[in-house]
């Protein structure tokens, strides 16, 4: 897993949702696939691109990225 996990496919977030569903043959709970859905509409360079955005939308993708990981801690 760790020698797939290069370049573009570790910022693919579908690449890396149907990872899990490979390894765990079932889906997302509801309660992270809001915030799948919400941090996944950020590509690549949005997520890393320099600059100002507004603070709500800031706030909402980190939000939605912390119940993401507090959710896979563990999980993986």
């Amino acid at each position: 897993m760790i020698a797939r996990f290069r370049g573009s496919k570790g910022h693919d977030f579908y690449w890396l949702r149907n990872q899990y569903l490979k390894l765990k043959e079932a889906d997302l709970p509801v309660a992270v696939a809001k915030p799948f859905a919400l941090v996944s509409t950020w590509t690549t360079d949005l997520r890393y691109k320099a600059g100002r955005i507004k603070t709500k939308d800031a706030d909402l993708f980190l939000a939605a990225a912390r119940d993401m990981l507090t959710w896979a801690d563990g999980r993986l």
